[in-house]
């Protein structure tokens, strides 16, 4: 928590029943809306972010085509971002949050804030199903 509070000093984070909890407002671009977000990590599981607001929005041109590298993606408007593929090595728990995992929710907002744009998910990665990932 003391490495996210000196990063990421806008976000507030504490301890709830064994798991951190930190919300608040990231805008991964000078271009780009401010978004909410909320981290939930607890030990032994794999951290979650959830943009909390604006809620996640489909294409306005394609309203049936799921939001890119999602989970949830049949709860439309509650999509969370996925941002590293589980048990790939690209996030464990040895590594720190405040160096990873919120970095990288920046970097996949620019990415659907280009896909809104262009219809393209520009952001690579891995091909998933986007159901539910737990």
């Amino acid at each position: 928590m003391a490495q996210i509070r000196l990063r990421w000093p806008h976000l507030t984070c504490q301890i709830r029943n064994g798991t951190l909890v930190c919300d608040g407002p990231v805008q991964p671009t000078a271009a780009s809306r401010t978004y909410t977000i909320r981290l939930q990590y607890r030990v032994g599981l794999e951290p979650r972010i959830r943009i909390t607001k604006p809620r996640l929005e489909r294409r306005t041109s394609a309203p049936d085509q799921p939001i890119p590298h999602t989970y949830d993606s049949t709860r439309q408007g509650r999509e969370r971002p996925c941002l590293f593929f589980p048990g790939s090595g690209d996030w464990r728990s040895d590594k720190s949050l405040a160096a990873t995992v919120i970095p990288w929710v920046y970097e996949w907002l620019v990415f659907y804030e280009l896909w809104h744009i262009t219809g393209e998910w520009l952001g690579g990665g891995i091909e998933h199903d986007q159901g539910s990932d737990k």
